[in-house]
């Protein structure tokens, strides 16, 4: 559980309304055809990612696919992709809605946060998590692109700390806003880098993975070998000419989704 804050736990009523908030704000798509789209990838499709590397247009991949995840920031977590409008919107000609993803990292040694002890570095932790997500967030909503689904990007690329426990409050915090502002969550990361960031910590998201060469060798890692951080492979991300290429896994796809504090488990299958 994260530390405690000097500031009062956010009122019951503002998690609600924060949910209906984002429930009105994520319309139900249309096909060409006038069907109503799904916010689900179909297991057995492919898809692509993009972000800020491709924010010349003319670096977006010629076809779509089933499905496409763009980037929320520009790297890291106080970044923002200033491509993200427009990229959205590209990724609205798919069979399905678009999702996002966000990239995370930890706090420099000499962050603070005013609501924290200035001795509980757990605490300074989780907030800057909570707060660098909701920004982005914000940032998604400005640029119509606050998706349902979101995807925490966690890789040893970006900054983090050598205390395992310490990285997992800022996933920790970004991942209770997600929540409670009524977002699916998903993890994109390997079991190794999961390991040397997050230690033991076990969210139990649905997992994102990366590291296949391509397609064929993408369909071998919906396996729990490729899993972390108590997930399961729904994902799995290979280089296709250049771009990222998303196989999705076949099976049930399960997501947590919790609204106000209450969680449910939605199941999607293959229908």
């Amino acid at each position: 559980m994260p530390s405690r804050t000097r500031a009062a736990l956010l009122p019951l009523l503002l998690l609600v309304c924060a949910s209906i908030a984002v429930s009105a704000s994520i319309a139900l798509a249309q096909s060409p055809e006038g069907n109503p789209k799904s916010h689900d990838i179909i297991p057995g499709t492919t898809g692509v990612d993009v972000s800020w590397p491709q924010c010349d247009s003319q670096q977006l991949p010629a076809d779509i696919l089933s499905f496409a995840i763009i980037g929320v920031n520009g790297g890291r977590i106080t970044t923002y992709n200033h491509c993200l409008k427009g990229q959205f919107e590209w990724a609205k000609s798919a069979p399905a809605i678009p999702q996002v993803y966000m990239n995370t990292n930890a706090p420099r040694p000499d962050y603070v946060h005013p609501e924290c002890f200035p001795e509980d570095a757990f605490c300074h932790a989780y907030r800057y998590g909570r707060t660098h997500t909701a920004a982005a967030i914000e940032w998604a909503r400005q640029n119509d692109a606050d998706a349902l689904n979101w995807w925490l990007d966690v890789e040893t690329a970006n900054f983090w700390t050598d205390h395992t426990g310490f990285n997992a409050q800022v996933l920790a915090g970004a991942i209770d806003v997600l929540q409670e502002t009524g977002h699916r969550v998903g993890i994109y990361s390997v079991p190794r880098m999961w390991r040397l960031i997050a230690g033991n910590y076990a969210p139990g998201l649905p997992n994102w993975t990366a590291g296949a060469a391509d397609l064929a060798e993408a369909k071998t890692r919906c396996t729990d070998q490729y899993a972390f951080g108590g997930g399961k492979v729904v994902l799995v991300q290979y280089v296709s000419e250049e771009f990222d290429t998303n196989w999705a896994c076949p099976g049930n796809i399960i997501r947590r989704l919790v609204v106000a504090g209450a969680a449910a488990q939605v199941g999607h299958g293959e229908d």
